[in-house]
């Protein structure tokens, strides 16, 4: 590493000693003048925008109450003053009591503008209670207190919500004219620092590019096409650098390293096609003496049922159910070592695969009255047969672990980062015991006896197993009749 260690220390060295200076400086101006801009457009400019608002606001609404006076059945004049009053002012004035204010008298001005429009607003109130109950229009136009309310009370708080708005207004444009003139300065200096920046920086940046692109960049690009072009179970094409020594020592260990995974690879292939191979003869194998049991047990039962006594009979359909459960058993293990193995890699829409399992469970949605709520969900590449088998087990054990108490309801959701697509399939059933979710994935793992649930313990198996040969993980929360989440994810670059 000597070799370029050293042309990058003498690079940068000369870089940094002869810019030091200049963009230090330049950071200093830049910093001052991004934090003036951002007091402006942070503060200021919505301050005063707020303002303006509460002023037009204000006109409009003393021109809409004498409207109203006169006519009261002015639906339209009605609902704007409402509007006014209850959404737009208020959001005006919230806009201002949210900004940062670096001035105790302006805090006043504004909680003194809060204190005006609810006088105002109470005003009104009064003014809208009087017009309700009075049906004559000569009475209206003679009332003494709406008289008092529209010529006299509002438009005297009118004014002096205008007078506070106007002084803080004024309050604001004089630290907008001290802030943009200390900007205009600012931008002044930053701006002869920049240019001398710009210069230096171009010569000495041509230099320091050329330099590392021909010792450094090249053979890193060359690096970087060879680990791409890895195929699984592959060797690359072997990688030969020459220069800088340190680079082609990586070369050679890189060289060796796809070697050996290569090899890795092939041998994990070859064990994994053996134990599968060894899963599915032994599980073949089995199933024939139980349907020799089975078959047995049944023709017993029916040869010698009116000879065996209740507790025979009782340990034949023992018999009988145990042999049922073992071949189901057997069954799963045979699908669970099949998984990933009779499909390819394809284009698969979720969106589509949670509408097919929808049909292919709708009779048990359609019992228990299932609801779903589903969000959009994305076109992935996978195995579409195990990723149908996937949403139908989540689903599935939904449905069958559900609340006696609720309707089921099932929500299905995504969010993605830059590598996966996270999919969250959410439940309001019976929930599960926090200390058992590392449990449930396991073969032949089940929570609940044969009599309250039915199954082998292999769905989870099964989607956990699916889930790993989309390069993801599977994980599952939940309280004790709370419901459950399972969330799992699926890589992008299958």
């Amino acid at each position: 590493m000597k070799k370029i260690r050293n042309i990058l220390l003498l690079s940068f060295s000369l870089f940094f000693v002869l810019l030091a200076v200049v963009l230090g400086l330049n950071q200093y101006l830049s910093y001052h003048a991004s934090k003036t801009n951002k007091v402006i457009a942070t503060e200021i400019t919505p301050a005063l925008t707020s303002i303006k608002t509460i002023h037009a606001l204000n006109r409009e609404g003393m021109l809409l109450l004498i409207d109203r006076w006169t006519d009261k059945n002015n639906i339209n004049t009605h609902n704007r003053v409402k509007q006014i009053l209850e959404v737009e002012m208020p959001h005006a004035l919230n806009q201002l009591r949210n900004l940062r204010v670096n001035s105790a008298y302006k805090t006043k001005l504004i909680r003194k503008l809060d204190t005006i429009m609810s006088k105002i607003e109470i005003r009104v109130h009064r003014m809208n209670a009087i017009l309700m109950i009075t049906h004559d229009e000569n009475a209206i136009l003679n009332s003494t207190e709406l008289k008092s309310l529209v010529r006299t009370e509002i438009p005297l708080l009118s004014f002096e919500l205008n007078n506070t708005s106007t002084e803080l207004e004024s309050l604001y444009t004089k630290d907008l004219a001290l802030l943009q003139s200390r900007l205009e300065k600012i931008l002044s200096n930053a701006s002869n620092f920049v240019l001398m920046a710009i210069i230096i920086g171009s010569v000495f940046g041509v230099i320091l590019v050329l330099l590392v692109t021909r010792t450094i960049v090249s053979p890193i690009q060359r690096l970087i096409q060879a680990t791409e072009s890895m195929q699984p179970g592959e060797s690359v094409e072997k990688l030969d650098i020459e220069k800088p020594e340190e680079l082609a020592e990586l070369s050679k260990s890189f060289n060796r390293m796809s070697n050996n995974l290569a090899y890795s690879y092939n041998e994990i292939q070859k064990k994994n096609e053996e134990l599968e191979q060894f899963v599915y003869i032994t599980s073949h194998d089995l199933q024939e003496p139980l349907k020799t049991l089975n078959t047995l047990t049944e023709r017993l039962q029916l040869k010698a049922k009116n000879d065996l006594d209740p507790t025979s009979k009782k340990f034949l359909e023992y018999i009988n159910t145990s042999t049922h459960r073992m071949s189901a058993m057997v069954n799963g293990l045979m699908e669970h070592s099949k998984l990933g193995n009779q499909s390819e890699i394809g284009e698969v829409d979720l969106n589509k695969v949670v509408e097919d399992v929808k049909m292919d469970l709708s009779i048990s949605i359609q019992e228990t009255i299932t609801q779903f709520q589903t969000e959009k969900l994305p076109i992935v590449k996978g195995y579409p047969v195990e990723l149908h088998l996937l949403f139908q087990n989540i689903i599935s054990n939904a449905i069958k672990f559900r609340s006696k108490n609720r309707i089921p309801n099932i929500s299905i959701s995504c969010t993605e980062n830059d590598n996966y697509y996270i999919i969250s399939i959410t439940d309001n059933g019976i929930g599960l015991n926090p200390k058992y979710k590392d449990k449930v994935f396991a073969m032949f793992q089940r929570l609940h006896g044969q009599d309250e649930y039915k199954g082998t313990g292999i769905g989870l198996a099964h989607c956990k197993k699916i889930v790993d040969l989309h390069r993801g993980t599977i994980d599952i929360n939940g309280e004790i009749d709370q419901g459950t989440t399972v969330s799992f994810c699926i890589s992008k670059y299958l």
